[in-house]
């Protein structure tokens, strides 16, 4: 199930699509990520509403969790109030946890398989909540409009997988692709294809005792190896961004001050590391994630741990309050 507000008979236009599944407690905290993700692509728009692009945000809460999303707060913060020209989809999520732990990965591509059978877009730039904009995105699609290309950015595959699985090439990273109708229509339906080349490859990795990939949550590698094996199945060309669009990990930077922080970038976006994701939280998220007990200092050296080190030479700086 759907609700959406939407006209069929306007003319198609380009998309950013979000996931937001809330499946557990500490998942919760991805409410703040994503807030945190729209407030930096509306400071970096001069208006979403005449963008040559969409926002969607497909959002689902899981049966077992009690969680309020519509009414929720986070420092008086409201997703669906503060965002009014964000469209938001409640879409209702299907899936047997003990038959395939991996939903909250299959929450993407079965939201994804619902967007592009019900919706009347074109293309679609496909990111996790854990990003952040510097500038107008509306480049990507000037830019990549090779109906025939999927777009992302390659990862580097641990070699025992590789060698294990008899994988040809490193994988992309499951967090941003540029995905059009032409290449959905090659890869549908995603979610099950996904679920199913995942099992067979976590049942292969079983049977040859691959520890590495068992151990380093097999939902991770299975997702990202899995929908590159897909693509690779395919007539599609796979293509990478171009590194001043949108980067994975690096090279970013981010100081903290007495007060707040400043992130720095030369890319329009970032998918920031796990660890960086902290400074969105409210004090309460914070306090569930053990961060607050961290002194300035000891924070920086964490955040040095996961970024650029070369810090004079970024095109972008924002600074927050947190």
């Amino acid at each position: 199930m759907a609700n959406f507000l939407y006209n069929p008979y306007t003319k198609p236009k380009n998309s950013i699509f979000f996931g937001l599944y809330i499946f557990d407690q500490r998942s919760k905290c991805y409410y703040s990520i994503l807030y945190h993700a729209l407030k930096s692509l509306s400071n970096s728009v001069s208006s979403i509403l005449s963008a040559n692009f969409d926002v969607v945000v497909y959002y689902c809460v899981h049966p077992d969790v009690e969680f309020d999303i519509l009414s929720h707060e986070v420092n008086e913060n409201n997703l669906f109030k503060d965002f009014p020209n964000v469209k938001f989809v409640n879409y209702t999520f299907s899936h047997d946890p003990n038959k395939h732990p991996n939903d909250k990965f299959l929450f993407k591509w079965s939201a994804l398989d619902h967007f592009f059978e019900n919706f009347n877009y074109n293309v679609s730039l496909v990111l996790d909540s854990d990003v952040h904009f510097f500038d107008d995105p509306s480049t990507f699609f000037d830019n990549y409009n090779d109906p025939h290309s999927i777009f992302g950015i390659y990862e580097s595959t641990p070699p025992e997988i590789k060698s294990g699985l008899n994988l040809s090439h490193d994988c992309y990273n499951g967090g941003q692709f540029y995905l059009s109708r032409e290449c959905y229509n090659q890869l549908k339906p995603l979610c099950s294809n996904i679920s199913s080349i995942s099992k067979a490859f976590c049942s292969q990795a079983k049977s040859k005792d691959l520890p590495k990939f068992i151990q380093n949550n097999i939902s991770l590698w299975g997702d990202q190896i899995s929908i590159s094996h897909l693509i690779s199945q395919t007539s599609l060309a796979r293509k990478s961004f171009q590194n001043t669009h949108i980067s994975y990990g690096s090279p970013y930077c981010i100081d903290l001050h007495k007060h707040g922080y400043t992130i720095s970038s030369n890319t329009i976006i970032v998918h920031y590391l796990s660890g960086a994701s902290w400074l969105f939280l409210s004090k309460d998220e914070k306090s569930e994630h053990h961060m607050l007990k961290l002194s300035h200092e000891k924070l920086n050296k964490r955040l040095n741990q996961l970024q650029h080190k070369n810090k004079t030479k970024f095109k972008y700086h924002q600074t927050y309050l947190l």
